[in-house]
């Protein structure tokens, strides 16, 4: 059988060294200070702490900026909304100036109309008490007594 996972004793080099060097430290058989002989695991420690940090740096400035991306797409957001209202609110004035146009209009015109009927509906036939019959000038003579009015 050929598999392909690799299994790992469980031992690391910086354990061997660090073992290494605590044994001859104790046996007198080297005169290092005690920060070069336990060096292998503080520098391994250290590699772990700042691989850490970076990758936990990393991962604060994409969430950060995930939430900028958010707060800037909810702005958009508002703003495109604001601006929809803001254009509905003008379609709204402009419809009420159209319909204030067209009443004004409306009033002009029924105004005008009514300053024309006005004008249209001056005397133009003569009503002859006497005879009692309209007249219009020489041709057309109306009696009321025929109701032809």
């Amino acid at each position: 059988m050929n598999n392909n996972s690799k299994t790992t004793s469980g031992v690391s080099t910086t354990t061997v060294v660090q073992i290494v060097f605590l044994i001859l430290k104790l046996a007198k058989l080297i005169d290092w200070s005690w920060f070069w002989v336990l060096s292998p695991t503080i520098f391994s420690t250290g590699l772990v702490v700042t691989y850490l940090t970076v990758v936990g740096l990393i991962s604060a400035v994409k969430v950060i900026k995930k939430n900028n991306k958010k707060k800037k797409m909810a702005k958009n957001d508002e703003f495109e909304r604001e601006m929809i209202l803001a254009r509905k609110f003008k379609e709204h004035k402009e419809q009420e100036l159209d319909i204030e146009k067209t009443s004004n209009f409306n009033e002009v015109e029924k105004t005008m109309t009514s300053e024309k009927v006005n004008q249209e509906v001056k005397p133009e036939y003569i009503w002859d008490e006497e005879a009692d019959e309209l007249i219009s000038g020489p041709s057309l003579k109306m009696t009321k007594k025929n109701n032809n009015i």
